[in-house]
């Protein structure tokens, strides 16, 4: 069903975190969007939800384009309405600006899967199903899934796995108040790439072999193609950096 076009007040959209898949509004982005519309620039409608008969318009796309509609001090926004829950709206969201408007980061992505994987609707697909969802592949989503199971054997460990009695170490306190820092934006994608290097090398066959066990397609041999053409230029760059 297409949604239908309507006009909105900035105040009658409901910017909620439940949906903001992006891991921050990028305020320059903001800025050049609010300069092309007092420019005169047509945007594309935002996205929100509501249920039949409610006046609760939840946005689910369209966050950086809602900041500058209010910047600008616009009276009406234009709005793709589509009738759904905020359970709706967030499937929705998942998948968003994957093929256009300001695309995702790695970063991103990875904010989406952990949302997907933390709903208790959502969780219960397969990997495939949730992947399609976020508008990633499966092993992606399998990574991730296994990280955050990781993540919560740490936060939560159980004293029985060290200290048969169920004691604390003595040493236990001074664990407790160490502090990690937050990764960096450049460690988090390095991770990602790296990540995808060690699934790509696991598997046990390539050349003609990968055209029998792999589904095989066009957006496949783009994607293939792309990454060839940007590892090699890494490569090349890194190769070039380190004779000078």
């Amino acid at each position: 069903m297409r949604p239908e076009l309507i006009m909105l007040a900035p105040d009658n959209i409901e910017a909620t975190a439940a949906t903001q898949i992006r891991t921050k509004i990028h305020e320059d982005v903001v800025k050049i969007y609010t300069k092309d519309m007092e420019d005169g620039a047509i945007f594309p409608p935002v996205d929100v939800f509501a249920e039949e008969g409610s006046e609760r318009y939840v946005l689910a796309d369209g966050f950086h384009r809602h900041r500058a509609y209010v910047n600008v001090g616009a009276e009406e926004i234009p709005c793709h309405l589509r009738r759904g829950t905020l359970h709706d709206a967030l499937i929705f969201a998942l998948g968003a600006n994957e093929t256009h408007g300001l695309r995702r980061s790695n970063a991103d992505k990875r904010l989406a899967v952990k949302m997907a994987l933390k709903d208790p609707e959502i969780s219960q697909l397969s990997l495939r199903e949730i992947g399609d969802i976020c508008r990633v592949s499966h092993t992606t989503v399998a990574t991730i899934r296994n990280e955050l199971h990781l993540e919560e054997q740490a936060e939560n460990p159980d004293p029985s796995d060290h200290n048969p009695d169920g004691e604390r170490p003595e040493d236990a306190d001074d664990e407790d108040k160490a502090v990690t820092r937050e990764a960096t934006q450049a460690e988090v994608e390095t991770r990602e790439v790296q990540k995808a290097c060690d699934l790509v090398k696991a598997l046990p066959y390539s050349g003609q072999d990968a055209l029998e066990r792999l589904e095989i397609t066009q957006d496949l041999i783009a994607d293939l193609e792309y990454v060839s053409a940007w590892c090699t230029d890494a490569v090349i760059s890194y190769r070039r950096s380190q004779r000078r």
